[in-house]
């Protein structure tokens, strides 16, 4: 779930990717039919140390043919209605060099391993 939108995970390869650099995190849940995106900027908390402050920009569906479907504008939306930009936390409870144990701001659960294959030195 990002800022309302829901989507069922179940039996599905969820990847989360996070780029230090850049402090950019994408969440990319892969379907039969293509690949859902949602990401943003994220910043360290001021109070909570091991916990980032995440703001959902980004919201895109990229289709198995190549077509991807931009539907940044419905996070834009949620900012208007609420009056705030759309986000949420991440606090990393257990971390090494091979997974990573955390939760998050609606009770959610993450247990994620590392794809070092895709790691960058």
């Amino acid at each position: 779930m990002a800022a309302g939108i829901k989507v069922d995970t179940s039996n599905r390869t969820v990847k989360q990717i996070i780029d230090v650099v850049n402090s950019q995190v994408r969440n990319e849940i892969g379907f039969s039919f293509g690949t859902l995106t949602v990401g943003g900027p994220f910043k360290a908390s001021d109070n909570v140390p091991r916990r980032a402050i995440v703001t959902f920009d980004k919201f895109r569906i990229s289709f198995d043919r190549g077509i991807t479907l931009n539907l940044d504008f419905v996070f834009a939306l949620l900012k208007a209605a609420r009056g705030r930009q759309p986000g949420g936390w991440l606090e990393t409870t257990y971390l090494d060099k091979q997974i990573r144990i955390g939760r998050g701001n609606k009770g959610t659960c993450f247990v994620l391993t590392r794809d070092l294959e895709l790691v960058k030195p």
